[in-house]
């Protein structure tokens, strides 16, 4: 049976051993794990922030974003369950992870301790384990792939919008879409370039793995914030049918910024 490749419309952190009641946590030093592994190529569009884009409008903003997804959690990546090469020379992962918090859930589906699979272009893959993957396709052999020998510290890196990529082991807050679960019982990252790691406490974010001072807390207050704004309109009349309006609204208000203006003289 061929595996289903979801991709979005439109394209851990705690170490715990337990002895009675005490819970001992060991951190992650995160900073040195980051210090000592080379990211030796990007793969996926990384849109500047002035040209991000879609050919019918630009979801990349928090307001859009938050109208796709039917759910916002924190959850605990337990593993990577596949990664594929896709037609479009992209990296898609499979991860199933654990729900830690749940900031959003428009359709009550989830719980705390749930365990669901997560389809994302996000994630990092060491680069002679991409080398094996891709040795056979057409794109390996064009661009030398399939002899490519790389150091153990060498990683490719998959993102899509710039977010940063997905680990197992981790903690993150991710956007989600559950259009596909009744199909295929998968949730699908309507994130785009919003992913945010959690570790020890501390937020990172992007491709580079920025480093914020906003607290876990701090972002979800954030976040419920902006789903005040919320109206609902793309559970209303779908995803596809609410970015096609998204983008008519974007072009009248992109041809409206560029109308000169014109001024009366006594």
């Amino acid at each position: 049976m061929k595996r289903l490749i979801i991709i979005a419309v439109f394209t851990a952190l705690i170490l715990a051993a337990s002895c009675s009641d005490v819970v001992v946590t060991i951190p992650i030093d995160r900073d040195k794990e980051l210090s000592e592994r080379v990211i030796v190529q990007h793969i996926g569009p990384t849109f500047d922030d002035d040209s991000m884009f879609s050919l019918i409008a630009d979801i990349n903003n928090i307001d859009a974003v938050t109208e796709l997804s039917t759910q916002i959690i924190l959850c605990h990546v337990e593993k990577v369950n596949d990664i594929v090469f896709t037609e479009h020379y992209t990296l898609n992962f499979e991860y199933t992870v654990t729900v830690k918090d749940i900031i959003f859930d428009v359709n009550k589906r989830l719980k705390v301790g749930d365990s669901i699979t997560v389809s994302t272009p996000k994630g990092l893959i060491k680069g002679n384990d991409f080398t094996e993957l891709v040795k056979d396709t057409e794109h390996a052999k064009k661009f030398g792939y399939q002899d490519r020998v790389y150091k153990e510290n060498e990683y490719i890196a998959s993102s899509s919008f710039r977010g940063i990529p997905m680990e197992a082991g981790k903690d993150y807050i991710i956007c989600l879409t559950d259009i596909y679960v009744d199909s295929v019982k998968i949730y699908v990252d309507e994130g785009c370039r919003f992913l945010w790691e959690y570790t020890n406490g501390v937020i990172y974010t992007g491709l580079e793995y920025v480093k914020t001072d906003v607290g876990y807390e701090e972002l979800k207050s954030n976040l419920n914030r902006v789903l005040a704004r919320r109206t609902g309109r793309a559970d209303e009349i779908g995803a596809m049918e609410f970015i096609k309006e998204l983008g008519v609204r974007q072009a009248a208000e992109k041809e409206a910024r560029q109308r000169p203006t014109t001024t009366v003289q006594d």
